[in-house]
């Protein structure tokens, strides 16, 4: 099933949903660990690398997915990411799964645009990308930049708004 591997994508690159459930097989190349993302929020194409965890995740996703019984399952143009019947996942599925998800953690979902969202995987993506980088000895003046081209986003204002908890949650950063 394509959800948990969907969700740790989500998380694991910070990408939108909408991105990610539009997917076809030839934007994934898990040879060169890398993911292609054609149709994004801004109309900028952006390739986004993946870590060997997360590459091996959407391998094994991929090998189950190509033992369905559906014609063109692996073609370049199909779907990535579909349901076991075959039809390419949408938000709102993506959307309804998560929520069970949380309700299997005990997690309580607000609804209304309160959370926990899809979207907050992004959100969450982007501070711990950021934590670890300057973890790391990088300068976040030189770090934001980066993070900012890595999610899409037109200016250091978008990214801002992701990391802006970062410094009350993590007050040595």
């Amino acid at each position: 099933f394509p959800i948990p591997a969907i969700l740790r994508l989500l998380y694991g690159t910070g990408m939108r949903v909408s991105e990610a459930v539009s997917l076809k097989n030839g934007d994934v190349n898990l040879n060169n660990d890398t993911v292609l993302i054609r149709k994004t929020k801004n109309q900028q194409q952006r390739l986004i690398p993946l870590n060997t965890s997360l590459r091996q995740v959407l391998l094994q996703y991929a090998e189950y997915r190509n033992r369905l019984p559906l014609l063109n399952v692996s073609d370049d143009e199909s779907f990535f990411f579909i349901s076991p019947s075959g039809f390419p996942l949408n938000k709102s599925n993506v959307y309804k799964w998560f929520k069970k998800v949380l309700k299997q953690c005990g997690i309580p979902h607000l609804g209304g645009n309160h959370g926990p969202r899809t979207h907050d995987l992004r959100h969450t993506c982007a501070v711990h990308s950021l934590m670890c980088q300057v973890k790391a000895g990088a300068d976040i003046y030189c770090v934001l930049p980066v993070l900012s081209i890595f999610l899409g986003h037109k200016t250091l204002i978008g990214t801002g708004r992701y990391v802006r908890l970062t410094q009350e949650m993590f007050p040595d950063i």
